[in-house]
Order: C-alpha cells, then sequence, then structure tokens
C-alpha cells in the first residue's frame, strides 16, 4: 500500500514538472517570437541610414562634378574671351598711334615756320580734329609762359645734352598729346612722380630716330626749378 502512494507520489511529481518545462517552453518560445521583430526593425532602420547616407554622399559628389563642370566652362570661356579682348586692345592701340601720327605730322608743319624779320611761329593742330578730347592738351594752362619757358629749356638740355640725342624735328620737345601720359595730372597713381601734385608736373615728348618718347619733370614749388626725373614710353616705369 505504501509503495503505491510512493509511485502514485512520483507519478504526481513527474507530471507537475513536466506541465512546468511546457510553460517554461512556451514563455520563452514567446519571448524569442517577441525579440524577432525589434531585431528585424532594428536591422530595417540601419539599411534605412545606410542608404540614406550612401545617397548624400552620391548627391555631394554629383554637385561637386557640376561644380567642376561649371569651372572648366567659365575657364573655357574666359579663354575664349582672351583672345577677342586682346584683339579689341589692339585695335584700340593702333587707332591711338595713326592718329598721334596724324597729329604730329601736322603739327611739324606748323611748328618753327617763318613769319618775317627772323620771327618764328609756332602751333598746333586742334586736338578735337584728331578725335582727342580738349583736355588732352589744356594741362598747359596750368602753367604761365615764365613757367612753361623754364620746364622747356630744362627738357630740351636734357635730350641734347644728357642724352645726347641729335633730333631731326623742327624742335626738340614738344607738349605732349598721347592721353596715356597727359592722364598722369587725374591719376591717383603717378608713377614715377608719385608724391608731387599735379601743379608740379609736367610732361612733354621728343623723336628719337623716328620713335615718340616721353620726359617727366616736377619740381618742389611754383618757383623752383624743373628737373627730369624720367624719360620712355610710360610714366609708370
Amino acid at each position: 500500500m505504501k509503495r503505491k502512494k510512493i509511485f502514485l507520489g512520483l507519478v504526481l511529481f513527474a507530471m507537475v514538472m513536466s506541465i512546468t518545462a511546457c510553460s517554461m517552453s512556451k514563455d520563452d518560445t514567446s519571448e524569442t517570437q517577441i525579440m524577432q521583430p525589434e531585431s528585424i526593425s532594428a536591422e530595417k532602420e540601419n539599411d534605412g541610414q545606410e542608404k540614406a547616407g550612401s545617397h548624400d554622399i552620391q548627391i555631394g559628389v554629383e554637385r561637386e562634378d557640376e561644380n567642376k563642370g561649371t569651372e572648366v566652362q567659365q575657364s573655357e570661356k574666359q579663354e575664349l574671351q582672351q583672345p577677342e579682348r586682346q584683339q579689341v586692345q589692339n585695335e584700340a592701340d593702333a587707332d591711338l598711334e595713326e592718329r598721334l601720327a596724324q597729329y604730329r605730322e601736322e603739327r611739324e608743319s606748323m611748328t618753327n615756320v617763318a613769319m618775317g624779320n627772323g620771327v618764328s611761329g609756332y602751333g598746333a593742330p586742334n586736338a578735337e580734329n584728331f578725335g582727342f578730347q580738349a583736355d588732352t592738351a589744356d594741362y598747359m594752362q596750368n602753367f604761365d609762359s615764365r613757367e612753361l619757358n623754364k620746364a622747356y629749356e630744362t627738357a630740351k638740355k636734357y635730350v641734347t645734352e644728357t642724352l645726347k640725342i641729335s633730333v631731326e624735328t623742327n624742335a626738340v620737345v614738344y607738349p605732349c598729346i598721347d592721353p596715356g601720359i597727359t592722364e598722369i595730372y587725374e591719376a591717383e597713381d603717378k608713377g614715377v612722380a608719385d608724391g608731387y601734385d599735379s601743379e608740379n608736373i609736367f610732361v612733354c615728348e621728343y623723336c628719337d630716330n623716328g620713335n615718340w618718347q616721353y620726359l617727366i619733370l616736377v619740381r618742389d614749388g611754383k618757383d623752383s626749378d624743373w628737373s627730369v626725373i624720367h624719360y620712355g614710353g610710360s610714366y609708370k616705369e
């Protein structure tokens, strides 16, 4: 009788353990099933971030390529425009030289002209007739006759004695008509005459074997002597 009770007790214990094990197994399975959707969601989120990052990189590369393409186009456009600008500048320079030559030729016919009784006449063409602005030669009006005589004498002596040039023109030096030189009176950057006011600067021109050159003279004040500080093709050299 005792053995039967013990046997029944063991059977009941085994059944309880079996039920408990099944219950635990179901709980584990449930937890596993609950965990799986979360893992899938995280993986999808990571994949989305990677794709978004890849997309942003692709857009950045495309924009960089577009910028490079724009820079190349602008560079090519500038390269194409450069010869055109140079051609325009060359044509403008050639036109200026032609008008200067015409003006100087007519001026020469009006320089040192015998007037009779040992008197010689000196004249100059109308600058406007040759396409020059009136104020190109008007800088001469900044000086009185005494100042002009002193400036011309200083310039003449410099050409004949310092440079030792024997000119073939009717006069040794002439008023300057080239706007590229007379602009010194209005320019902020006065080149070799930097530090001098316009009323203390005088420019004139002379011809050396067919090549016209320019003299830049300066003085300390109205009653001071003129001195040549530069000669050549520009006041900026």
